[in-house]
């Protein structure tokens, strides 16, 4: 029985050397993240989810000087807002921001900078 014991002990003592390598080696072989760039940066997309309209104001005071600059910029907003936006010469794409969405769309975009005016004003 004792001669169980230890051999129980010896591979679980194994087994746990083993995880603690492979975490070991997961954690210290992550891939590098890209540093910003914000030279680099040329599609925005600003977030205003709270479809308010007099915060959507102020929104667009910023998108219109983000494109005025040479910048892409599309909006996440509220239904309400996202009529207000639909005739702007200076926002590329309004998406309409629904609850439990899917944030394919958003990937597949591709905005190199995000801006959440969400608590900002």
């Amino acid at each position: 029985m004792r001669i169980l014991k230890q051999l129980t002990r010896k591979k679980n003592a194994f087994f746990r050397g083993i995880k603690f390598n492979l975490i070991n080696y997961r954690y210290r072989n992550k891939p590098a993240r890209k540093a910003f760039d914000p030279a680099a940066v040329r599609r925005v997309l600003l977030l205003r989810l709270d479809d308010k309209v007099g915060d959507m104001v102020v929104t667009t005071g910023c998108a219109r000087i983000l494109a005025e600059r040479g910048y892409q910029v599309s909006v996440l907003t509220g239904p309400i807002c996202s009529e207000i936006l639909a005739g702007s010469e200076f926002i590329q794409q309004v998406y309409l921001y629904r609850p439990r969405m899917s944030l394919n769309t958003l990937r597949a975009a591709g905005f190199d900078a995000v801006i959440d005016f969400d608590g900002f004003c």
